[in-house]
């Protein structure tokens, strides 16, 4: 596990204003019918999330929680609703699920089909299983079927290759997805997936009977189904495996499932504090701005009518987070004026190696046209693209001061 010290000084901050809903999911009482006190916690974050209300503090306890919280109201000016990790503790929150399904061989492969029921945030335009879900741009330096639908290659070895949202951990450890089976069954570490059926294929490195296997089985990890929801505080989670999806076009009214999507995603929302947080192992690690262009106009990544940010500008408070290890940008977002980013540490982004045409949207910090913002002291290290990356401009009245650049592509 990461050791990280910016949790402690992003969880010393304040005293508790409103109600404290406490969760613990390890306590042998937790329950989420009950009344999510000291003595009876809930079991999940998403009943805390539900009962808070402005000025209240959703205050979570060690634990590995594999959930998507999806926060239904914001707070206001002044009495935010707070999410709070235990202070000096781990506390994670996973799009992952273990997965141990009875393994069928097939060579040096082992293969099954996840069930149904392991993927239960349904509410997208496309699906809700990441593994049948493609990528909007082929990754690692390679061309393919998207990139042959675009009209910048052609011929049959490119319409082959196609990779899904889906990821794989084995004791921790992330294996590498392969377009090809037989490019699974030649490498040990990889996997594969056939959509037509929904089947993973894996080449362990030994006796899968012996390993912890993990399956991303969510597309956000943190991250309202509601957008324009403001006043919200998150601090001090680790948050990761999240089958988020490349933000190609963006702006096009026509995929609006490509939209910038975050582990951690405000979905349009402003006024929000993210502290002290580690996002790594998603595509996107948060996104600040509009998902897609200010004027909301061009759908949404989830189904129905989810409201829009009538505020105006973000206003974000982004301050002393890991970002890190992400397979695309670190942040995302269009628009987001007046955002604060302040002694974070952003490193090794674009794991993916998303690169050539269409490929455009990384960055350690990506966004577009942030008037009034602020970028200070953070540290841009060894990222396999641009450090900071302010597309179409910094706009107006932004700073940029006292950051430290290390060994990253350009920027």
């Amino acid at each position: 596990m990461l050791c990280c010290p910016v949790l402690a000084l992003a969880q010393d901050a304040g005293p508790f204003e409103g109600r404290v809903w406490v969760v613990d999911q390890r306590a042998a009482n937790a329950d989420d019918r009950g009344p999510g006190n000291q003595n009876q916690p809930f079991r999940t974050i998403q009943r805390g999330a539900e009962m808070a209300q402005p000025g209240d503090t959703v205050l979570v306890r060690e634990g590995i929680y594999r959930e998507r919280v999806a926060p239904p109201r914001g707070g206001e000016p002044g009495h935010p609703i707070v999410y709070r990790a235990e202070p000096g503790k781990n506390v994670i929150i996973r799009g992952s699920d273990v997965w141990s399904p009875a393994w069928e061989r097939d060579g040096n492969l082992y293969c099954a089909v996840p069930d149904e029921s392991l993927f239960t945030d349904d509410v997208y335009v496309d699906d809700k299983n990441p593994f049948l879900v493609e990528m909007s741009s082929t990754p690692f330096g390679r061309d393919g079927l998207r990139e042959v639908e675009r009209g910048f290659v052609e011929g049959e070895q490119y319409e082959r290759i196609v990779f899904s949202l889906g990821q794989v951990y084995v004791n921790g450890r992330i294996y590498r997805q392969v377009p090809l089976k037989h490019e699974a069954e030649e490498e040990a570490g990889t996997w594969w997936v056939d959509r037509s059926t929904g089947r993973i294929c894996i080449h362990f490195a030994g006796n899968p009977a012996e390993r912890t296997v993990e399956i991303c089985t969510r597309r956000r990890v943190f991250a309202p189904h509601r957008r324009g929801l403001g006043h919200i505080h998150v601090i001090g989670f680790v948050m990761e495996h999240c089958g988020n999806n490349y933000p190609t076009n963006f702006w096009d009214a026509k995929n609006p499932q490509w939209q910038q999507a975050g582990t951690l995603g405000t979905r349009s929302g402003h006024h929000w504090r993210i502290e002290g947080n580690v996002f790594r192992f998603g595509m996107v690690g948060i996104d600040v701005g509009y998902e897609a262009l200010s004027g909301q106009n061009r759908g949404d990544l989830e189904r129905g009518d989810n409201g829009r940010n009538e505020a105006g500008g973000m206003f974000h408070e982004i301050v002393n987070n890991h970002i890190i290890d992400n397979f695309g940008p670190g942040t995302a977002g269009m628009d987001a004026r007046g955002v604060q980013f302040v002694g974070n540490v952003i490193e090794r982004n674009n794991l993916y190696a998303f690169k050539g045409m269409k490929r455009f949207e990384t960055g350690g910090i990506k966004l577009h046209r942030p008037h009034g913002s602020r970028f200070e002291s953070n540290l841009f290290r060894d990222n396999d693209c641009g450090g900071l990356w302010l597309d179409q401009g910094a706009g107006n009245d932004t700073v940029i001061e006292r950051n430290v650049f290390i060994r990253n592509q350009n920027g």
